[in-house]
This record gives C-alpha cells, structure tokens and sequence, in this order.
C-alpha cells in the first residue's frame, strides 16, 4: 500500500486528568535544577507506536483514562503547571493537581500508510501542539486499523530523554501489573544543586579539556 502524502489528525476530545490520591505533604512547587535551566523550559514528545489490539480501540482508550489518575498519583509533579517565580522570574513547576492533559484524536489513514522514514510526515504529524505551561500531554492517537500512537508531550524541565523512557516504562508496569515497584525521586534540586561556595578542581580540567 503506498504511503499516504498528507494525512490530518483529528482531535476528538481534550480533557484534564487530576491525580486520584495526592501524595500527602508533597511540595506545592518544585524548583528546576541548574542543569535543567541551562536549556530552558520547552516541550517534547516520546512517541511510541502500536499495532491494533486484539481488545479494540475502545479498550485501549477506556485503559488509558483509567490508568492516569494512578500514574499521576505517583508522578504527581505532571499533573501540575510551568509557571514562572513571582520574585525571580525563574521556571518551576507548580504541583497544584490542575491535571495532566489526556488527547484523543484520529488519524484517518491506516499505520501501513504512513512513511516513518521521514519523521516529520509521520511523527511530526502525529504530535499534537499543547500549551507551554502543561507538565503532561497524553495523546492517544487512533489509525484506521485499529493501530495507535501513544504520545507524551511534556516539558524538558521535567525530564530529559533518558528521564521520559522511565516514564514509560512506569506507565507499562502500571498497566500490565495494577502497580508500580519503585518510587520516582521528583526533587531535582537537591541532586543537581550547584557548589556552594563555588570551586573548580583540576579533576574537571582533566575530564572535561
């Protein structure tokens, strides 16, 4: 089947998901390490692709809604907001449960009709654009057979790539077992913190020269 030359992604619903079980006494705001801000606050996607399950796509919808407000309880910082320090005007995020976004939207062609050697015609057309402030946008991204997409959209101030596949991986167990075995560490700040006083050793010269 030749691959399709345009296809249009239509979004059939946007809502907010909020965390089920808060985790008690988590902080209200959590500050973006030294090295996250080197590169600043900006979004991307991780998007991984399904062929059809033997379920149907209503499952795997019904699946999704009903394994994020879980997810979010453990992995409470993507239910929150981007926003910026009143005082500083620094990025941080704000854990306040205003709800991670979950996106349901049709693609109208069938997986053997997309070319994914050229990244921009397929995955780029797949992700779907959300707001800058949103910690989390999940998008669930239905093909014509039965096949989807599962993108999560979110902000690199919260992971990198290595960061984001956990994710993933969390949201696999989560999902297969009903749990997840570890516990995610959100406090960025206090493992990446800078030297105080600052100092340089002749080790980083070796290292890094």
């Amino acid at each position: 089947m030749p691959a399709a030359e345009r296809f249009d992604v239509t979004i059939v619903s946007r809502t907010l998901v909020r965390a089920s079980d808060p985790p008690p006494g988590f902080p209200t705001v959590l500050a973006a390490s030294n090295l996250d801000l080197i590169l600043g606050s900006f979004n991307g996607y991780l998007i991984v692709v399904y062929p059809a399950a033997p379920a149907g796509l209503p499952a795997v919808e019904a699946a999704v809604r009903a394994a994020l407000p879980a997810f979010l309880s453990r992995f409470f910082p993507f239910a929150g907001r981007i926003v910026a320090n009143d005082a500083t005007g620094v990025p941080e995020i704000a854990c306040n449960n205003a709800g991670a976004e979950l996106v349901v939207a049709d693609a109208g062609v069938a997986l053997a009709e997309v070319d994914f050697t050229d990244a921009d015609r397929s995955l780029g057309n797949i992700q779907v654009p959300f707001q800058l402030g949103l910690a989390l946008s999940l998008q669930l991204v239905r093909f014509a057979c039965g096949g989807f997409a599962l993108s999560w959209g979110t902000n690199h101030l919260l992971v990198d790539g290595y960061s984001l596949t956990l994710l993933l991986t969390a949201w696999a167990e989560l999902l297969r077992t009903g749990g997840i075995s570890w516990e995610p560490h959100h406090d960025r700040a206090s493992l990446f913190r800078p030297r105080s006083p600052p100092r340089c050793s002749p080790s980083l010269d070796a290292e890094f020269v």
